[in-house]
């Protein structure tokens, strides 16, 4: 019986058991709304410095501080940035 055949017989197809214990395997971090609702948000580094765009949650932290992934326009630079800092810095204009 193939994966399909299972799935309309009520089973679960190899692929799918593999892919649910990957999943399960995977460290789930918490979201904070900080994080999730600034994606695509476009700021300064304070009130003159240059622009980045928040491009998402962090995979890992900064300095053990919750962090998100920021681009610098001008350099390009993609690099994890705390949240408390981000939060302080005013949008772009």
């Amino acid at each position: 019986m193939d994966g399909a055949q299972r799935a309309r017989r009520g089973g679960t197809s190899p692929i799918i058991q593999v892919r649910r214990l990957v999943m399960a395997a995977q460290p789930q971090t918490e979201v904070s709304p900080s994080r999730k609702d600034l994606t695509g948000t476009l700021k300064t580094f304070g009130p003159s410095g240059p622009m980045y765009e928040v491009l998402g949650p962090a995979e890992r932290s900064v300095q053990g501080k919750e962090s998100v992934t920021i681009r610098v326009f001008g350099t390009g630079e993609v690099t994890a940035y705390p949240v408390e800092e981000m939060l302080q810095d005013p949008e772009a204009v």
